[in-house]
């Protein structure tokens, strides 16, 4: 053979190796992918469209929940749930949904016998039930942990789930009207529940209440029944009476009435088949409790039918769900046993015993251990969240606390600023009150001995004539009248002046003067903050305008610069013009002497420097 032909004959079954596995992963693919009826198409159609962005997240939602219900059991469903939880968390819009996500996945555990899921899923459900509408899933998750409970056979907690529930089922039964008959039906089941089990546990009259509960619901799903138009509520009345009927056989078993338990069991198969479920669970349920009655009164005939129905509905059932029920191959076996053990037929009846028992034991085996492997991670995740909210109690606390605390220290702080302020105001009017007291007494007691002074020394000048040393006295006294009723006024004014009201004073005088006369000036105070007594200020005032008007009026300046400064313990204050100064300074006026004056009634002290012809500078320094 040829090199190239060995060649290509390599190649050609390395090629087919490579393909194969590649070929068999697409057709395990297809399989999986591959619908197995029409619900399971209509999953899988409604996941792609989603996924291909062909319909938004409210519209997935929304068709999603219509189904729910007719993918329960179906291959598909696990992947509409993975599907439903990444929409649900996706968006605050959807919160509600996560309820119908926690329940829809109760519901699949429970379907596939993963007891402890299940319950993890329904304790989730009750802990985002936080509204009347979510009355529905409440009640729905409360019915499927009784049932839990019931299936492997923990009465107690069972109770203990029911006495939690039971007032809101109480308050429903009194009022039947006010809710939907969906919610009424899933209330008759709780109710159902209830007196089975307190009648397990030799509580007649807790029995008998619940049992009279029901009874309340079901005349009242009898009495609307004829004005109810859709399908759906006419199915939740049939559904009441059947669990009344049901519950009523139970009862009636209990007390031994054969006649009236019978009656019940078929009034009950004739509300089941009312509301369409001769295919379902609850004919399943009615030809075993059939099969038993007809046994406890030795009618094998009649058990031997009720148990052949069973078996053909169970086969049914295995087939439409393609999946096998081990539930219902022990309740096939153990009617067989009886079967058999009343017909004398031993043998058979120990062959069916043992395959029960085995059945039994790996049912409640699986149920138990799942159950409580989960119990532990339910007990964990309780503890967590009771920690979690412990935590966040004592944090609220702490903040409350802290907030208290922070409003009592501002509070304190606020106050003592309040009382700082008050006592000051307090202080301060004291201070004002004793000026003003000061202030009248200067001016009512030392003023008129002043002017009574002074006219005394005028008759005493008139009398004797010119005497020298009169008219010197005579002008002290008048420099210190006018000295105490300045310090009357300074006294009695609340107001207190700064340097920086000085200069406000001037930029408006000399803004005036530019204004009319076109003299500019230049104007510069430096630490105006420094406080003016009245005296002070009256007086500065007063030597300023003089110095302005004998510029305006004798200099012809068209400049004038004033510096205010503050040196040490003294005021400086400049004054300069770029006039013609003084061609006379022996005979400078009554403007300068009054500025000097004015000085000397302030312990400062006056300084001319005289530049004519190009104008003069004035110096005055008074202590502050």
């Amino acid at each position: 053979m040829k090199p190239s032909i060995r060649i290509s004959i390599c190649c050609f079954v390395l090629l087919l190796l490579w393909a194969l596995p590649a070929n068999a992963q697409l057709a395990e693919i297809g399989k999986l992918s591959s619908p197995s009826d029409s619900a399971d198409a209509l999953v899988y159609k409604l996941c792609s469209d989603y996924n291909t962005k062909k319909i938004t997240a409210p519209e997935f939602i929304t068709r999603a929940d219509s189904l729910m219900v007719n993918a329960a059991n179906r291959q598909s469903q696990p992947v509409l749930l993975a599907l439903y939880k990444d929409v649900a968390w996706s968006d605050e819009q959807f919160r509600k949904s996560r309820i119908r996500y926690f329940f829809y996945s109760a519901v699949n555990e429970l379907n596939n016998r993963n007891l402890g899921s299940a319950v993890f899923f329904y304790r989730k459900t009750l802990d985002y039930c936080s509204s009347p509408a979510d009355i529905r899933f409440f009640l729905r998750s409360y019915v499927g942990l009784l049932m839990i409970n019931g299936e492997i056979g923990n009465a107690a907690k069972g109770l203990e789930e029911y006495r939690h529930v039971l007032p809101l089922v109480d308050y429903i039964c009194q009022r039947p009207q006010s809710w939907k008959m969906e919610e009424l039906a899933e209330n008759a089941i709780l109710l159902s529940y209830g007196a089975g089990a307190y009648a397990g546990t030799g509580n007649v009259t807790e029995a008998k209440k619940s049992f009279s509960r029901l009874a309340i619901l079901r005349r009242y799903a009898d009495s609307v029944l004829p004005f109810l138009h859709s399908q759906a509520e006419k199915k939740h009345a049939y559904f009441i009476g059947y669990k009344y009927f049901l519950t009523s056989y139970q009862f009636r078993s209990f007390y031994r009435d054969e006649k009236g338990a019978l009656a019940d069991i078929r009034n009950a198969w004739t509300y089941s088949n009312k509301q369409g479920e001769d295919e379902s669970d609850a004919s399943l349920y009615i030809y075993s409790t059939l099969a038993q009655f007809f046994l406890a009164q030795h009618n094998t005939d009649s058990a031997a039918y009720y148990i052949h129905l069973f078996e053909l509905q169970s086969t049914k059932e295995r087939y439409r769900l393609k999946k096998h029920s081990q539930e219902q191959s022990y309740y096939l076996a153990s009617l067989y046993t009886e079967l058999n053990q009343a017909k004398g037929n031993l043998p058979r009846a120990l062959f069916y015993a043992r395959r029960a028992s085995d059945i039994q034991d790996s049912i409640y085996q699986a149920m138990t251990l799942d159950y409580y492997n989960n119990l532990y991670a339910q007990t964990q995740a309780a503890y967590d969240k009771d920690q979690r909210i412990k935590t966040e109690i004592a944090k609220s606390r702490t903040e409350h606390f802290n907030f208290l605390l922070e409003l009592f220290i501002f509070i304190v702080i606020l106050a003592a600023v309040m009382l700082f302020y008050w006592n000051r105001l307090k202080q301060r009017q004291a201070i004002v009150q004793s000026k003003l007291n000061l202030a009248r007494n200067i001016h009512d007691e030392i003023a008129p001995m002043l002017l009574y002074a002074k006219m005394l020394m005028k008759a005493e000048s008139r009398k004797n004539g010119n005497v020298p040393i009169v008219p010197e006295l005579d002008q002290q006294i008048g420099k210190t009248l006018e000295a105490v009723r300045m310090l009357a006024h300074e006294l009695k004014s609340e107001e207190q002046y700064t340097v920086s009201d000085l200069g406000r004073f001037l930029q408006e005088q000399l803004k005036k003067n530019e204004k009319i006369n076109g003299t500019e000036f230049s104007l510069s105070v430096e630490d105006g903050t420094k406080i003016l007594s009245l005296y002070q200020f009256d007086h500065l005032k007063k030597i300023y305008a003089e110095l302005i008007a004998n510029t305006i009026k004798h200099a012809e300046s068209t400049a004038i610069s004033i510096t205010i400064k503050l040196a040490g313990q003294k005021l400086c204050l400049n004054y300069s013009d770029n006039g013609k100064g003084l061609e006379n300074v022996d005979g400078k006026g009554i403007g300068l002497d009054n500025i000097q004056e004015r000085t000397r009634q302030l312990k400062g002290t006056f300084l001319l420097e005289n530049n004519y012809p190009n104008g003069y500078k004035v110096t005055v320094e008074i202590p502050v």
